[in-house]
């Protein structure tokens, strides 16, 4: 028995439709259901923060720009957020080629008036200084630890 070519197409046409179909439900069910889960994930109260404490540690070399704009203002929101006896902040600059430090300097004070522990560490030495000292005999750069940091 031979089966007509144009029967043959119609079947074809209609599995094609048929899976089209399902494919544009499946595809609408799965939405909705994702969308409900973020929904109600996003509707969760967050959890209280117990006795766990962050620690907030950054490297800074030539980033005034980004710690004026943006970075001073979100630490200081997120650690007055977590509660100053929940967070230390930690922040270290290298050499840098802007004003970088005197930023730093400002978030160190802005750390004090609002008693949120932590320390800014301030490299004077530059790159240049580093790059053009002789090797130490260990292979590693040796770098100057008096008086180049601020602790509160």
């Amino acid at each position: 028995m031979l089966i007509r070519p144009s029967l043959r197409r119609s079947t074809i046409s209609r599995l094609s439709k048929s899976l089209a179909i399902f494919v544009l439900l499946w595809t609408l069910f799965d939405t909705i259901s994702v969308q409900r889960a973020i929904s109600k994930e996003a509707s969760r109260e967050s959890r209280p923060l117990g006795h766990e404490r962050v620690f907030i540690a950054s490297l800074h070399w030539t980033d005034e720009k980004v710690l004026r704009s943006h970075w001073i203002s979100a630490v200081l929101d997120v650690a007055q957020a977590l509660g100053r006896n929940n967070v230390f902040v930690s922040v270290y600059e290298s050499g840098s080629l802007d004003d970088t430090k005197g930023a730093l300097r400002e978030l160190h004070s802005e750390l004090a008036k609002a008693e949120i522990p932590g320390r800014v560490l301030l490299d004077e030495t530059t790159r240049n200084d580093v790059t053009n000292e002789e090797p130490a005999e260990t292979g590693w750069i040796q770098m100057p630890k008096d008086k180049w940091y601020m602790q509160m």
